[in-house]
């Protein structure tokens, strides 16, 4: 089930943000470091990446050692068939909206459509041949990325939570949390004129 291209997602999604971080270095935003307007992106761009964490930890809860073993439809997988990835989308919308550079915006949300979209497809074909005409059902009134944000979720009375998976996404929240204080650093490396640029990015 696309074992290739799951392998393959975090490297290319460290490669995306190694070339990020260096148009970061080398550039100067398009919003001036000091105004109105630098101070709500970054507020929105954390509270994005804030969504992203506790999203991903409380998913993992319902799926946590049972993804392509059984066919999981209530918690956040009854308003969106993939909410790991949609919570992983924030995150990189919000990093994006951080680094106020609207090259890096655009790298970051173009990569991860890339990358996601074929690999959504891929398992998908795969629960599609595993669950057959359940999972057709499944699909015609969950969407794939987007959540029906209408939609009443149902929890189920109790879920059985593997704390190995749960520890397993909290140590990933961390790396989310690390890339906000790196671009922090960042900026106020420029700031203090540590770093240079080779224009401003627009």
């Amino acid at each position: 089930m696309a074992k290739s291209l799951n392998q393959s997602r975090r490297p290319l999604g460290w490669l995306l943000m190694l070339v990020a971080g260096l148009i970061l270095i080398f550039t100067a935003g398009y919003i001036p470091d000091e105004g109105l307007l630098h101070e709500f992106n970054d507020v929105l761009g954390f509270l994005l990446v804030v969504m992203c964490t506790f999203g991903r930890v409380f998913t993992t809860a319902f799926i946590g050692g049972l993804k392509n073993t059984d066919l999981i439809a209530t918690g956040p997988y009854g308003l969106v068939r993939n909410p790991l990835y949609f919570f992983s989308f924030l995150g990189v919308l919000g990093l994006g909206v951080m680094s106020n550079r609207l090259s890096v915006l655009l790298l970051l949300v173009g990569g991860f459509a890339l990358i996601y979209s074929l690999l959504i497809r891929r398992e998908e074909a795969y629960l599609q041949q595993k669950f057959g005409a359940k999972f057709t059902a499944y699909c015609q009134r969950v969407p794939a990325l987007l959540p029906r944000w209408g939609a009443k979720m149902v929890i189920p009375p109790e879920v059985t939570i593997r704390p190995q998976y749960l520890l397993n996404a909290m140590r990933d929240a961390s790396g989310w949390y690390l890339a906000v204080v790196l671009l922090e650093l960042i900026e106020r490396l420029h700031a203090m004129g540590w770093l240079g640029t080779w224009g401003v990015v627009v």
